[in-house]
């Protein structure tokens, strides 16, 4: 018998029939509140007001469970539903993709409705397939739908009947529709996901590599499944066999297939359904960092404007192969980002159907304006750079004004992108463009204590400029490398890099790098205590300064020499050092350097005992620190007031200060910074007569300062727990913190083992 267009009655369906519902996976796990929500909203169908049907769609990327939390939504309401159940899969990104009209023949025929009967136009199926869900209680599950089109010609048009759409794409045309974005399994939930699958006890004995396992799935559902499966499968293997086979990222995908189950398959299906355009683009943001990229990098990639290339993104958007990031740019604009698997299809596409030569044009295509931009910031937050002027054509309008409307915000958004540039580039061989981009992070790694960064991008720079032979990079990224080391209290290598790098800028004749070097020497000797060492390097920079006519950097290096006579308690000559400083400072105004400057004297002047002078250039020094958000600079000028607070015996005051240094630094993440405040604070407690709580303080600090291997300040922590056990505890205890930090003073040559041994000297007389 025939159908009436010509296609015999007795054709195999293909879907589920009424009541008959794919089955539940047992292993579902995480999404149990959009479950929820899900299961509220269908199940309020027919309690609206509204005429129209109740439509949930459910989007995400490929292999998160759209299927799976449809089914199981389905599952749990079928009891409201009595009339029962309808489900298709669309096959939307198939080559064997359900047409609209096709599917409507099968749902007439599940309805009853004998397929001679069955009309032969899509309109007229339509409306005797709206006629027959008319006043019955059907829920519909449309799965896998590639678009609107596919999908509005199967709604029922009654509120009786909800419909459950799931896509990669979302649903903009249909109005009305309640939409949820399917989010990635949290780690919890992915590890979850493998003890079901592959067995708690197995999974548990190998818990760190079963973490790690799930970190390189993503936490995309179906890559989790398929590791859990290839355990599965070898039951002699432990999570770390399978985590050393997929770190390499050039097999990742190779592995994560199992049977009829494989990601790269399921990132092709949405890939080839791309226009030409948008799959370039696709395989062409893989050069791009992992942590994200504004739009304007898209539109250098493609070379074209923004508002084409932000086109493009959001297609890719829609079907889930990129994502938007909750953060903007200080411009205003989204940030987009790759899942790591997808990153790493796109990559192998990069490299298949373009090749090695387009690839690494692309990546320089986005490094030059990024190095242009992160030079430019440096100059905005005052270091001592000049951008290359050739380089600013190539660099988008609108990167320029996210940058120029808050470098630190730019750089803070940024930083994760910008490090991985200069490890992109340094692999690349791009051995100029790491070391410099290296150099251009340099002043916000700074004012953001950024040690570790900083430390990991030199290393590389220092490499890249060692093996192209370029001096004038090698001397800057040892430099660099010293000031770093100084900045984690690594005395000795902070000494020795700076020492290397004063030899390489003189080798090269580069005068002005050899002051900035001999400087920051004459630093790491002042916090050693080594006053002559320090005084000796600092002029032997002023003098190399004067000589390059560089104003600004003689004004710094002048107040670091008054610095030292203050620490010698050459009071006069300090404030002299200071004077002329102020002076080149009023020919050549820099409000933070001047703040600088006041701490400096402020400091000064709380030696000497004129607290109240003290305070006044302090709290000058802080307003400006704060306004400039220089918060490292902001820590320790707080601390310092909480210093001149304690010299003048006001113990709560000195707290308060402390208090909040301590929370700047411990926003920064300076550690150093902040056991150097607990270590004031515990004096603060132990004169408000609080031993316990600074005793506990001052363990504390030593601690990290133990941690941080800065033995100097290790031994001040435990010369301070001397001062507070020795009236808590008696002079044994007090003896024996004492004779800890003598050691320690002894084998690094600082001044204060003199102190202490006067210290115990009298423990011993009295």
């Amino acid at each position: 018998m025939g159908s009436g267009d010509g296609r015999p009655a007795e054709e195999e369906l293909v879907f589920s029939a009424i009541f008959r519902l794919p089955p539940q996976t047992s292993t579902y796990v995480n999404y149990t509140e959009l479950q929820r929500s899900l299961r509220d909203l269908v199940a309020r169908a027919g309690d609206s007001p509204a005429s129209n049907t109740i439509v949930s769609a459910i989007t995400g990327q490929g292999g998160i469970g759209k299927t799976a939390l449809a089914v199981r939504v389905a599952h749990s309401v079928r009891d409201l539903f009595p009339d029962g159940q309808l489900y298709v899969n669309l096959r939307g990104y198939d080559s064997s993709r359900k047409s609209p009209y096709d599917v409507l023949g099968d749902f007439l025929r599940a309805l009853g409705v004998d397929g001679a009967a069955i009309p032969t136009g899509l309109e007229q199926r339509m409306m005797l397939y709206q006629s027959r869900m008319e006043n019955r209680r059907i829920l519909v599950v449309l799965d896998n739908a590639r678009d609107a089109a596919q999908v509005r010609p199967l709604l029922p048009e009654t509120p009786r009947c909800p419909v459950i759409v799931t896509s990669r794409s979302r649903m903009v045309g249909l109005t009305g529709t309640h939409s949820c974005d399917m989010e990635l399994l949290s780690p919890e939930a992915a590890v979850e996901l493998l003890r079901r699958v592959v067995g708690a006890e197995r999974v548990d004995a190998d818990a760190a590599a079963a973490r790690r396992l799930t970190e390189l799935c993503g936490g995309l559902p179906l890559a989790v499944r398929i590791a859990a499966a290839k355990l599965v499968a070898r039951p002699h293997w432990t999570p770390s066999n399978l985590v050393a086979r997929l770190e390499d990222e050039q097999r990742r995908l190779r592995e994560l297939h199992a049977g009829d189950l494989g990601v790269r398959s399921t990132f092709a299906l949405s890939y080839a359904d791309l226009l030409p355009q948008a799959q370039r683009l696709f395989r062409l943001l893989a050069v791009c960092p992992p942590s994200g990229f504004p739009p304007w990098v898209a539109g250098v990639l493609l070379e074209e404007d923004l508002l084409d290339a932000t086109e493009l993104l959001e297609l890719l958007v829609d079907v889930h192969l990129i994502e938007v990031e909750d953060a903007r740019d200080p411009g205003g604009l989204p940030r987009y980002r790759f899942h790591d698997l997808l990153r790493v299809y796109a990559h192998e596409l990069l490299l298949s159907e373009d090749g090695d030569d387009d690839a690494r044009q692309a990546l320089s295509r986005i490094l030059t304006p990024y190095l242009w931009l992160a030079e430019r910031g440096a100059v905005l937050l005052r270091a001592p750079l000049a951008p290359d002027p050739g380089l600013a054509a190539l660099v988008p309008v609108e990167a320029r004004r996210a940058l120029e409307a808050s470098p630190l915000t730019w750089f803070e958004t940024e930083r994760g992108a910008l490090v991985a540039l200069v490890s992109a580039a340094h692999d690349a061989r791009m051995d100029e463009i790491a070391w410099r981009l290296a150099a251009g992070l340099t002043k916000y790694f700074d004012v953001r204590a950024r040690w570790q960064d900083w430390e990991r991008t030199y290393r590389l720079g220092l490499a890249s400029a060692e093996r192209a032979g370029q001096d004038h990079g090698r001397a800057l990224m040892t430099l660099g490398l010293g000031v770093a080391a100084w900045y984690e209290s690594e005395w000795t290598s902070a000494d020795e890099r700076l020492r290397e790098a004063v030899e390489l800028f003189r080798t090269t004749g580069d005068r002005l790098g050899q002051a900035h070097a001999l400087r920051r020497l004459g630093v790491v000797r002042r916090d050693r205590s080594q006053w002559e060492a320090a005084r000796s390097a600092y002029e032997e920079a002023l003098s190399l300064f004067r000589a390059v006519g560089d104003a600004s950097s003689q004004a710094l290096t002048l107040r670091n020499l008054g610095d030292v006579d203050r620490d010698m308690s050459r009071f006069d000559t300090a404030h002299q050092r200071f004077d002329e400083a102020l002076a080149l400072y009023t020919a050549h105004p820099d409000p933070v350097a001047h703040a600088y400057l006041d701490r400096s004297r402020g400091d000064a002047l709380c030696a000497e005992g004129r607290t109240e002078e003290a305070l006044v250039c302090l709290r000058a020094a802080l307003d400006v620190f704060h306004q400039a958000h220089d918060r490292r600079a902001e820590a320790r000028t707080l601390r310092n007031i909480g210093l001149v607070h304690l010299d003048q015996r006001h113990y709560g005051d000195s707290e308060v200060y402390f208090q909040r240094s301590l929370e700047l630094f411990g926003t920064l993440g300076d550690r150093h910074g902040e056991a150097r405040t607990r270590l004031c604070l515990a004096t603060a407690l132990r004169h408000s007569g609080r031993a316990v709580d600074a005793l506990r303080a001052a363990r504390s600090a030593a601690t990290v300062f133990r941690e941080l291997d800065d033995r100097l300040w290790t031994a001040k922590s435990e010369v301070e727990a001397g001062d507070i056990v020795l009236s808590s505890e008696g002079p044994a205890a007090a003896e024996t913190a004492w004779r800890n930090a003598l050691v320690i003073f002894r084998e690094i040559g600082a001044a204060e083992a003199a102190e202490v041994e006067g210290r115990l000297h009298n423990l011993r007389e009295a």
